[in-house]
């Protein structure tokens, strides 16, 4: 008999409740995060795949403004944002949303990694769409064509 008490539907219950995160972004003032639902995630890792199942450059382009969105809350936990406000988060200061962002993708327990292959992708389907498609025109993780 084992000692050890193994996971089970209980766990993923109390997993359920919403978390929360206060972080002081320099020079912007306080923001609040909540976490995404495993459901949420996901619908926000494929919101950039077409109908055929690839990889659209428009829905590769909003990734990390659409993270904003679902996750910037006011104190009693309300979205801050709605999803037609995308545009509005993408006019912003590119350092200011990328500061927002990473806390953003910490606090929802998405590795940089994910971040970093989605942008090899969106560089992948760039390179594709003029006729350059193959891997060696990616460049280094981080590195995407303008």
């Amino acid at each position: 008999m084992s000692l050890r008490e193994f996971a089970g539907p209980e766990q993923f219950q109390a997993a359920a409740k919403r978390r929360y995160r206060e972080e002081e972004i320099p020079g912007k003032g306080w923001h609040r995060f909540r976490n995404l639902t495993e459901r949420e995630q996901s619908q926000w890792e494929t919101a950039n795949l077409g109908t055929d199942g690839k990889r659209t450059t428009d829905g590769m382009q909003e990734t990390k403004a659409h993270l904003i969105v679902l996750t910037l809350v006011n104190e009693e936990g309300d979205l801050r944002f709605h999803e037609s406000q995308i545009d509005l988060v993408m006019g912003a200061d590119s350092a200011y949303t990328n500061a927002v962002f990473e806390v953003a993708r910490e606090h929802c327990g998405i590795p940089t990694k994910d971040v970093t292959a989605v942008a090899a992708l969106r560089a992948l389907q760039k390179n594709s769409d003029s006729g350059h498609g193959s891997p060696s025109h990616i460049g280094s993780p981080g590195s995407v064509a303008a």
